[in-house]
């Protein structure tokens, strides 16, 4: 579709302002008014590749911006006017890649083709130049060009890089005079003596300390005109230092850093719709760093958006997702704690000492002390037995107290204390020895049956006994809890209060999913009334959002309930299918329409298209009979899929499939001619020319590239074929006429004449070189075929009509070999050769 004037004078107004006073960029109007067509003058360095194939740098170049059919939702055309050696240029275009799949404009543009040729931005893969994309792979080092580059270049005017071939023949060249060549050889003035060129002086220059303007690098950042400042910075030597540098380079990154992350924030925001909140990340972009790149034509947009959507919403998410309450798991946990024994060796009594007596009193030697030493110790024997009988009985009752703390403990359901005890009172018994065994044996016994018992081991576990089974506390919690929620949810649904009673049996649900013994007819239950309670709840919140004509929410909601009536009992779901198909017809067309619009603004074709065919048959559906409504409708479709196909075609072209391109373009113009009634465009030959103009480049691209592959491979004559191809479809074309195509076709018929000389000069190449032990007998007799080998002959120059060649070949058998060179002439005129000197 054709621009609207607005529009066209809007970016010429802002390219204007972009470049009107930049040094390197010269932006010139050149069609249309306001124009469609700019020149632009580049005054940087970018390479060229001169007639002899040198690659040099230059400082002025131009390139062609034309805006094309269905802008912006498609790229500019593009194409150098001047000669530029570069990966993604080539005579009838240049590549952009995928430059153009963000949000951009023709001002952007231009700085993003002048990063271009300083050689910040190239393809190395699907080049529209396979030559130029070899040479930047190789010469990454020297990428980006700067002005020092060019400067540099035009005081040595020489090649940028030099393909120079040394020669490792040792061969010592013989110079002919006139005895040793028959009478009409002339020897040529080239191989007189010549004197060895002097080598370059080595003196150096000091180097010179440029002058910073630091005043300058603070106003920057005090407008803050980071951009600008970083670049700068950038610019500056990395031997130069001055005091605020440091500060200014920190203040230019944190600055750069804090808007790209605003700039993100804002595309965010833009790709969910939610304007007003993208026009405040968008302005505070601006108040960060002032030249931040077209950001007042973002904050502009943004504004149009925010006016022409009304701060439409971001979509709503399905139903289902949306007003649920949270959901409220209960998780149950198991604290199981294996069993432990506590082992306390009770420490044993010390029995008392007994004091020794000292007699001071001298006994009578006659006394006899053997009885009072029996006595004594059958004494303390009997004394020690009776001091172990009472303590291992306080032992034993002791243990017994044990075991009492243990069944106590047992019954009030302390289990650990049961066992602590237990184990203690188990513990102690083994320091019964001797006495009382039965009732040590006894007591051992009803410990160990405590302590092995399923009561036990059970309790120790956290389980209790519930519906004739031990289970653990947190899932006799979960049933309780579970018969709870089943009667809330039931009570909440005889009120019809539909949120609270999905709620109640969505818990529910929950519980019974980390229950293994729920029945499962009560487990179908749960979730049918589950199922019940959350359509109802999402068809009270469709028919809320139907009152209040809120359609596009209202929609969502009846599609998806629409899709859970299967999920219904069989009974309800014929009443609900119809209510629900009534209610959806009133919203569907409406909402489509509008999802339709912001696909169709955001460029996906396809989807777009998809929504307006729904929406026109909705719409007939509603029995909407208004013409100029469905016209409407059906114009979008069919626009949407000619923008479809453009952009297909600008994928294939972009990535170098120039035949799946020119198919797509064909396909697109095909879409326009059938549709143009439809589609009320006021210049459909216009835009029907722009897809002929770009077809018409796609296949000059396609088969100039095929050319010079077969070129470099020497297939001349293929090579030849294809741009004598090039010339009939030019010729053919309706733009035969079109200056572009003029140069295209000079360009093209030079290139064929060219190949048709290279192939002239191969052929007498060949001629010289098969015969050329009877051209150098003849003009050097005292040759011998014998001591001729080597020939190699090579095309000089073109003097008139005539082509010269130069003829040489080794000569052997007199010492050192000699290099023995003649030069011939021919004249096409009358096929002849003869002898040539440069004389």
């Amino acid at each position: 579709m054709i621009l609207e004037t607005q529009e066209l004078g809007e970016i010429f107004a802002a390219i204007q302002a972009e470049f009107l006073n930049d040094p390197a960029i010269k932006v010139i109007p050149v069609a249309g008014d306001p124009p469609s067509k700019y020149e632009i003058t580049y005054h940087i360095p970018c390479t060229i590749q001169d007639e002899q194939g040198n690659i040099t740098v230059g400082s002025n170049h131009t390139v062609i911006i034309s805006i094309p059919f269905g802008f912006p939702h498609f790229p500019p055309s593009c194409k150098p006017k001047s000669s530029v050696f570069h990966p993604d240029f080539d005579d009838a275009a240049i590549c952009l890649g995928d430059f153009w799949n963000g949000e951009r404009d023709i001002p952007q543009l231009i700085r993003h083709l002048a990063d271009m040729l300083i050689g910040k931005e190239y393809s190395t893969e699907n080049a529209f130049n396979e030559k130029a994309a070899a040479w930047f792979r190789n010469n990454q080092n020297k990428l980006p060009f700067t002005d020092n580059t060019t400067a540099e270049h035009e005081k040595t005017a020489e090649p940028l890089i030099l393909s120079l071939e040394g020669s490792d023949d040792d061969t010592e060249i013989s110079i002919l005079d006139d005895d040793d060549f028959a009478d009409d050889f002339v020897f040529p003035e080239e191989f007189q003596d010549i004197p060895k060129e002097s080598s370059p002086s080595d003196a150096q220059t000091s180097p010179v300390t440029p002058h910073v303007d630091t005043d300058r690098l603070k106003q920057l950042a005090k407008q803050k005109n980071f951009i600008k400042l970083d670049q700068e910075l950038k610019s500056l030597s990395p031997d130069i230092d001055f005091p605020a540098k440091q500060h200014l380079t920190h203040q230019t990154a944190s600055a750069l850093m804090e808007s790209s992350t605003l700039y993100e924030q804002a595309e965010e925001f833009t790709a969910l719709g939610n304007t007003s909140r993208a026009l405040e990340c968008f302005k505070a972009v601006e108040a960060c760093v002032a030249d931040f790149p077209n950001i007042r034509n973002d904050i502009r947009l943004a504004e149009q958006s925010s006016e022409m959507l009304g701060e439409l919403s971001p979509p709503t998410p399905p139903a289902g997702t949306k007003d649920k309450s949270k959901k409220d798991t209960q998780t149950t946990q198991s604290d199981t704690s294996a069993l432990r024994r506590f082992f306390q060796s009770k420490p044993k009594k010390k029995g008392k000492e007994k004091k020794a007596h000292i007699f001071d009193e001298k006994v009578p030697r006659s006394t006899n002390i053997v009885p009072f030493v029996i006595t004594g110790g059958l004494l303390c024997i009997v004394g020690t037995l009776t001091y172990f009988y009472f303590s291992l009985s306080s032992t034993l009752t002791e243990a017994k107290l044990m075991f009492s703390e243990c069944t106590s403990s047992l019954a009030e359901k302390n289990f650990q204390s049961a066992e602590k005890a237990c184990a203690a009172a188990l513990d102690t018994t083994k320091g019964i020895f001797v006495i009382r065994q039965t009732e040590v044996s006894e007591l051992q016994s009803n410990i160990r049956k405590i302590l092995n018992s399923e009561e036990m081991r059970q309790g120790l576990l956290g389980n209790v006994f519930y519906n004739q089974k031990y289970v653990s506390k947190s899932t006799l919690a979960a049933h309780q809890s579970l018969r709870q929620l089943k009667s809330e949810g039931d009570t909440y649904i005889q009120e019809s209060a539909w949120d609270q009673a999905a709620a109640s049996f969505q818990k529910a649900l929950e519980l019974c999913r980390h229950l293994d013994d729920v029945a499962p007819d009560e487990i179908m239950d749960i979730e049918h009334k589950l199922k019940y309670s959350a359509f109802r709840s999402m068809l009270a919140l469709a028919e809320s959002n139907i009152e209040k004509e809120n359609w596009e929410d209202a929609a969502a909601n009846l599609l998806d309930l629409k899709d859970k009536i299967p999920t219904l009992a069989p009974e309800q779901q014929p009443e609900y299918q119809n209510y629900i198909s009534r209610l959806l017809a009133k919203t569907q067309f409406t909402t489509l329409k509008e999802q339709a619009d912001t696909l169709f603004s955001q460029s996906d074709w396809t989807g777009a298209a998809s929504l307006f065919q729904k929406a026109v048959e909705a719409g007939r559906a509603l029995s909407v009979t208004d013409p100029q409504e469905l016209a409407g409708l059906q114009e979008n479709i069919t626009k949407a899929e000619l923008y479809s196909t453009i952009n297909a075609g600008n994928r294939a072209f972009s990535s170098g499939m120039w035949d799946a391109a020119i198919k797509e373009y064909e396909s697109a113009r095909n879409i326009l001619e059938k549709n143009s009634e439809i589609l009320n465009i006021g210049e459909v030959e216009t835009s029907r020319n722009k897809l002929d103009r770009i077809i018409l480049q796609s296949a000059i691209i396609r088969d100039r590239q095929v050319a010079e592959k077969n070129r470099e491979s020497n297939d001349r004559p293929a090579a030849s074929q294809y741009l004598q191809k090039i010339v009939r479809t030019i010729e053919k074309s309706a733009f035969v006429n079109d200056s572009e195509f003029q140069d295209i076709l000079t360009e093209t018929k030079q290139a064929i004449q060219v190949l048709k000389d290279e192939m002239f000069i191969e052929e007498k190449k060949q001629y010289l070189t098969q015969e050329y032990i009877a051209l150098f007998l003849k003009n050097y007799p005292a040759a011998t075929p014998q001591t001729l080998s080597t020939p190699l002959a090579t095309f000089e120059k073109k003097l008139g009509e005539l082509y010269i060649f130069k003829l040489q070949c080794t000569e052997s058998g007199r010492g050192r070999p000699l290099k023995l060179i003649m030069y011939y002439a021919y004249n096409p005129d009358n096929g002849q050769w003869k002898f040539h000197s440069e004389n």
